[in-house]
């Protein structure tokens, strides 16, 4: 059963969600916030495997929420769900440590699919929050990680880097490298660490920030 938490001071639109996801027999809301400050005093009583995060809340935000939850749980996937389309606050949303950003309006289909894309891979790209958009919002503005050095990568890793950023999932990078999906997995983990990103969607967002990926 995957454990979901919703963290939104929108009451209406909460319970809305809550509704939309229990006809999915292998998701469960397990934890309801009404803001950032709230989630936060009910996650160690209650750990889920996805958060679903409005970026505007009273006393506690969804971007302070994120990293706090990030630096707290960092096997916690984060889903924002807002109806904020600014490219700022996307890529800070991410850059905080989000794996995801659907607008309110989409569809509880692609809200279930991205969950389950996030906790498949790591992070989950649509059509609002797509490789091309990211390219765009990082060409020009150093918002993730402008200060850290650059990392030296081997060739391997480089490789790695790139497969993520075409949005493959750790089996079929290792089906294209040859090698198991463990050893994929350790890849990643040391990607994470080396380039001092929070999650997946940040170390695209830093990749091509520096150059790694071209735009």
């Amino acid at each position: 059963m995957i454990k979901v938490a919703i963290a939104d001071d929108h009451a209406v639109f909460a319970k809305g969600l809550k509704a939309c996801l229990e006809p999915v027999e292998d998701l469960a809301v397990t934890v309801e916030a009404r803001n950032g400050q709230d989630l936060l005093q009910q996650l160690p009583l209650a750990p889920v495997d996805i958060v679903l995060m409005d970026v505007r809340m009273p006393v506690m935000d969804g971007i302070q929420a994120t990293a706090r939850v990030r630096e707290a749980y960092p096997r916690t996937g984060i889903l924002a769900l807002s109806v904020c389309e600014e490219e700022r606050t996307v890529v800070n949303m991410i850059a905080a440590g989000a794996n995801g950003y659907l607008l309110k309006t989409a569809a509880p289909e692609e809200i279930v699919r991205a969950i389950r894309g996030i906790l498949q891979s790591n992070y989950y790209f649509n059509a609002h929050l797509s490789l091309a958009l990211l390219r765009q919002f990082s060409a020009d503005r150093p918002l993730c990680f402008p200060d850290a050095p650059f990392p030296q990568l081997n060739p391997r890793e480089k490789e790695v880097l790139k497969l993520v950023c075409e949005e493959n999932t750790n089996i079929e990078i290792a089906e294209k490298l040859y090698v198991s999906t463990r050893t994929v997995e350790g890849y990643r983990s040391r990607l994470i660490e080396k380039c001092g990103a929070k999650n997946m969607a940040g170390l695209v967002l830093f990749a091509v920030r520096r150059g790694i990926v071209a735009t």
